[in-house]
């Protein structure tokens, strides 16, 4: 059975928002600004905390299958 850390890293990477978020800079979609510093610590804590919430909002939908799976 999981840590807690490594369900939260797990949710970050099945969800597939940051695959997403990847590709649409790459399309130029949008642009994310070049930072240094705290700046850029900020902007990473801003996305990991984007990715986070839009990963934990569908958890209702995709724990029954992890309990079918055995993860949990």
């Amino acid at each position: 059975m999981p840590t807690l850390e490594d369900y939260i890293e797990m949710r970050r990477e099945l969800h597939g928002s940051t695959i997403s978020f990847v590709i649409a800079e790459l399309l130029e979609i949008f642009e994310i600004p070049e930072l240094q510093g705290t700046g850029a610590e900020n902007l990473e804590n801003l996305k990991r905390s984007a990715f986070d919430i839009m990963a934990w909002s569908m958890v209702k939908y995709t724990l029954p299958s992890y309990v079918y799976m055995g993860i949990f």
